[in-house]
């Protein structure tokens, strides 16, 4: 009898591992060697004792490299055993790998006719080599890569061709068919040229630029003609930008001088400027964008590409922390928008605007921008319309940006949008929203995103501080070399301090204002660092924390918002210990859209009141203060809130269901009630569509219901 054994699970593969490989983290690695040899307790044991015998540190990446010729021999003797009809076809599914091994193909790669190509493929299944469907696989890969390893490197090479060309012949995809041609000696015929380039391509706009380089690279030693050889010339560019190659200025120039017309010159350049932001490099952006915005002059480029070029060179300048590095305003239209924009989000930046002058400067300019650049935009109106407390038009800037980004399959973006929202959220008090938003956006960091990573961590920190969790807030505060001179740098130290003991606190909050002044950001909304600092003073230095407490009320009455007014009012009062500019914060917070920020105001007025003697006017602001922390999900403000009315002799308002609904997760639940649909929600709400789902989505779980056709009964709608 043959006993047929079944498959390890991961307990049991990463129970061997840590008895062949004591050192090395055993469930890591237990993923990773199921992967390779799906659970086979021989290959499982033989591999494992490959990777002990070499002796060198084991990771996910050792295990999927190795190749453990015992493993080889075993698979070797197998296909000997089965003829040469058997190996041949083992081998060309092995070349075409198991995204193409149809069974026509493979019998056309190994010269069989399709009847016996099907009965070597029950042989080799019942040897447990091959796994029965079409496409064809290996039963393990490590199957695969021994059948591989039988050929010799220059045949294997001569086969991959074969198979690449088959492939282009059976209409396979550019990227199947530019896997092989990777592994294939060069063909120097056009078929290949064209496939690498697709691939390519497709690899760029899927946001992989590292692959786009190798495939665009290989294209050109495959000898183009000299036309083909210019269409090459600027994605490889663009890739080799992005992925941050050596060549990059020089794959640039090259396509610069291939280029037929000054707009494909000018998005060149765009590209290079903007990896050499991500890169960190101001002195080689600032020069290729200033070529960029000068080329954008020429007739012949479109007004939209001009405008965008005159964004990305504002944008730029300040996520650099060259303020004064500004482009001359020009032009007519959708440039004259873009230099509009522009204004507006330095005179909110600088401090030097008042918020009506900058929401309605902003508002018209960014009512005059279109497509890709509308989107190019997005930093310089959020700047602006943040500052002067008029975000309605940035949730559905930022959800359009998110879903380009995603159709366009770019990490990069899709990490710039994610974040985006995610400072909107905590903006508006959303930390729920806002940690989920960065959460995503900080994940891409992995695939090379880095564009607003010290606000996202500001955010992350907030979230967490006011939602409790100081272990994620002080993950979240380590601060990183990179990002010393960048704009939202001030911004992620003054959350910082939060984390830090005193004397630290201190220190890092005269840092920030340091490096805020230095890049003349002076606006009281969006680097308050003269409150944070005053409140860290309170104790030690009351005289200086009175005077900058002062100069932050100057800053954010020139700016006149009643959230910067409210913050500054807020700050006097616990300077003070005074009711009466707390009571003026209130007032001036309520008429605002920073529920958060009210909920602090809201609790140091109960607190102020509650040590004067003044117990029942102070039981109804911890009352709003509760109730207002709720709807943010700031819990560990909630707590202290209740705590202060317990001991101001208040009770705890018990809650309803549907009073768990935040005010936006409610207007959004009462419109769906009613029967609009969620782009009818978006628009009259202007909220993006994702923000829609997201609260609707919450809703249901609050509410206890399954969907929008329960709401109706469950809010009493009707």
């Amino acid at each position: 009898d043959i006993l047929d054994l079944a498959g390890l699970g991961a307990t049991a593969v990463a129970a061997l591992t840590a008895q062949a490989l004591p050192a090395a983290d055993a469930a890591a690695l237990a993923e990773p060697l199921l992967a390779q040899t799906g659970g086979n307790p021989l290959m499982v044991t033989r591999l494992l004792a490959d990777l002990r015998r070499d002796g060198g540190p084991v990771d996910a990446g050792t295990v999927r490299a190795a190749r453990p010729p015992e493993i080889a021999d075993m698979v070797g003797a197998r296909l000997d055993e089965l003829g040469p009809d058997a190996s041949r076809l083992a081998t060309a599914v092995a070349v075409l790998g198991t995204d193409a091994a149809l069974l026509r193909r493979v019998a056309a790669l190994a010269g069989l006719a399709i009847d016996a190509a099907a009965e070597e493929v029950t042989r080799l299944v019942a040897a447990d080599l091959l796994v029965a469907g079409d496409p064809l696989r290996f039963a393990h890969p490590l199957v695969a890569s021994a059948a591989l390893d039988r050929l010799a490197s220059p045949e294997r090479a001569v086969e991959h061709l074969r198979a690449a060309r088959l492939l282009d012949e059976d209409g396979a995809r550019a990227a199947v068919v530019a896997a092989r041609l990777l592994e294939a000696v060069p063909s120097g015929e056009h078929w290949a040229v064209r496939a690498l380039r697709t691939a390519g391509e497709e690899a760029l706009a899927q946001g992989d630029p590292a692959g786009a380089s190798r495939l665009l690279r290989r294209a050109l030693v495959e000898g183009p003609d000299e036309d083909e050889r210019a269409a090459i010339a600027f994605p490889l560019a663009r890739a080799a930008a992005f992925a941050g190659d050596e060549d990059a200025d020089a794959r640039m120039q090259a396509a610069l001088d291939a280029a037929p017309n000054a707009t494909v010159q000018v998005v060149a350049l765009l590209d290079r400027g903007d990896a050499l932001v991500a890169a960190g490099t101001p002195e080689r952006a600032r020069e290729v964008l200033d070529r960029a915005l000068a080329l954008a002059a020429a007739p012949d480029v479109p007004e939209q590409l001009r405008a965008y070029a005159v964004l990305a060179t504002e944008t730029a300048a300040w996520v650099l922390g060259d303020p004064r590095h500004r482009a001359t305003p020009t032009g007519v239209g959708e440039e004259a928008a873009a230099h509009a924009l522009a204004e507006a989000a330095a005179l909110a930046l600088t401090g030097a605007g008042a918020a009506e002058d900058i929401a309605a400067l902003a508002t018209r300019a960014l009512d005059g921008l279109t497509g890709l650049a509308r989107l190019g935009g997005g930093f310089l109106a959020t700047m602006a319309l943040c500052a002067s407390d008029h975000d309605e038009p940035l949730a559905r800037l930022m959800d359009d940006g998110l879903v380009w980004a995603q159709d366009v399959g770019s990490p990069l973006a899709t990490g710039t949008w994610e974040a985006g929202l995610g400072i909107l959220a905590g903006w508006r008090g959303d930390l729920e929203a806002a940690a989920l938003h960065c959460e995503r956006a900080i994940a891409l960091e992995a695939e090379g995103w880095d564009r607003h990573a010290p606000a996202v961590r500001a955010v992350v920190i907030i979230a967490a501080l006011d939602r409790g969790d100081v272990d994620t807030a002080r993950v979240a505060a380590e601060p990183r070399d990179a990002w010393t001179g960048r704009i939202d740098f001030p911004a992620f130290l003054i959350q910082r301090a939060r984390t830090l003991a005193p004397e630290a606190a201190i220190a890092t909050l005269r840092a920030a204002g340091t490096a805020a002044e230095a890049m003349g950001m002076r606006c009281p909304a969006l680097v308050p660092w003269r409150e944070a600092l005053a409140l860290a003073l309170d104790q030690r230095a009351p005289d200086e924390a009175a005077a900058l407490a002062a100069e932050h009320l100057q800053l954010a009455e020139h700016l006149g918002t009643p959230r910067a007014k409210g913050t500054a009012l807020r700050t006097i009062g616990l300077l003070t210990r005074d009711a009466e500019p707390l009571e003026a914060a209130v007032a001036q917070l309520a008429t605002s859209p920073a529920r958060l920020e009210h909920a602090r105001a809201e609790l140091a007025l109960g607190e102020t009141l509650r040590r004067a003697g003044h117990r029942v006017d102070a039981r109804a602001h911890l009352h709003e203060a509760v109730t207002l922390a709720e709807r943010c999900g700031a819990t560990a403000l909630v707590v202290r809130a209740r705590d202060e009315l317990r001991a101001a002799g208040g009770r705890n308002r018990p809650r309803t269901a549907d009073g768990e609904l935040t005010p936006a997760e409610r207007r959004v639940a009462d419109l769906a009630a009613a029967g609009a649909s969620n782009p009818e929600i978006a628009e009259q709400l202007f909220l993006g569509r994702r923000t829609v789902e997201m609260h609707l989505s919450r809703s249901y779980r609050k509410l206890g219901i399954s969907g929008r056709g329960e709401l109706a009964a469950r809010l009493d709608v009707t």
